[in-house]
């Protein structure tokens, strides 16, 4: 093989590998910085001395949106004047499934020791994202997001 041929394939391998890395970054940052933001929020909510705390869990649908459930919740109890201040904590996590909401019940429970939980799940236990991926148990898929995102949308998307 010439000299030449054999850099641009170093170069074409190096670029993809970057861009790969790049992306698992961007994910992994994505997927941080809304999950210290929520925390942040749940933190302020917290705060309130005295308040009747209830915490929301969740999947993406109790998570996300402009103005997700919980804090139109707060919005709305604290605008009723019925002499009780109330902290909604969101604890709604994106792409969950039910059994991973409850694996977390336990530590929630202990950090933020709500007087009322609010449960809304089960809507991602429906979908099998990973029902035809045999490597989908493998510790690799598991950890490296966008393998994970390219192998989902292989099997979901473009074979179907």
């Amino acid at each position: 093989m010439p000299f030449r041929l054999r850099h641009k394939i170093i170069l074409i391998t190096f670029g993809v590998l970057f861009c790969v890395a790049v992306l698992e970054i961007g994910i992994r940052l994505g997927g941080f910085v809304f999950l210290s933001l929520q925390e942040y929020r749940n933190i302020l909510s917290i705060r309130n001395k005295g308040a009747y705390r209830i915490m929301c869990l969740g999947e993406s649908t109790t998570a996300m949106g402009e103005k997700p459930y919980p804090s139109q919740l707060e919005e709305i109890l604290n605008q009723s004047n019925i002499g009780i201040k109330f902290s909604v904590i969101n604890k709604g996590l994106v792409a969950a499934d039910t059994s991973t909401i409850v694996s977390q019940l336990e530590h929630n429970l202990d950090k933020y020791h709500p007087d009322l939980v609010v449960a809304m799940m089960g809507i991602n236990d429906d979908f099998k994202y990973y029902e035809d991926i045999p490597e989908a148990k493998t510790l690799f898929f598991n950890n490296f997001k966008v393998y994970k995102l390219a192998r989902i949308l292989w099997v979901n998307v473009i074979k179907k």
